[in-house]
């Protein structure tokens, strides 16, 4: 598990919410406090969509569709009192990245000033070993080396 707070906040704000980094993840949950509680499952209703839609379906909403709409939430002259995003690639993604992940996780909290992110993994099969905890950290470790992403 990585975990750590994050240097360059501003940075990092901007290219989660402004930039397409992260636009490849699915978003599972948000909670954002300002000057009220939002609290977002992310889990796509696929009632709503037309049966031609739900075919290529994600269980969750990508981060591309929802960063617009939680951006609008956060803008303004004053920060969020608390934020916590949980992201994670899509299926087709989890298993190229290891054959027993049954998902892998990014979790983003800002709160008091501070910014963290942890990942994290659960596995298809319990297993002792380590090694899909291990690639999920070697990989996301390059996507944050790769974006500038520093964390302490």
């Amino acid at each position: 598990m990585l975990s750590g707070n994050v240097e360059n906040k501003k940075q990092f704000m901007s290219l989660l919410l402004k930039g397409t980094a992260f636009d490849k993840l699915l978003i599972r949950s948000a909670v954002l406090r300002t000057s009220v509680l939002y609290e977002i499952d992310c889990t796509l209703d696929k009632n709503w969509f037309d049966s031609d839609e739900q075919t290529n379906l994600e269980k969750y909403a990508s981060w591309a569709d929802m960063r617009p709409i939680l951006f609008s939430l956060i803008k303004g002259n004053r920060l969020p009192g608390y934020m916590k995003l949980i992201l994670s690639p899509n299926a087709e993604a989890t298993e190229k990245i290891h054959g027993n992940a049954a998902a892998l996780f990014i979790n983003i909290v800002f709160e008091n000033n501070t910014l963290s992110v942890t990942t994290g993994c659960s596995q298809k099969q319990f297993t002792l070993d380590k090694a899909v905890e291990i690639t999920w950290d070697e990989y996301a470790a390059k996507f944050f080396k790769h974006n500038g992403i520093i964390l302490v």
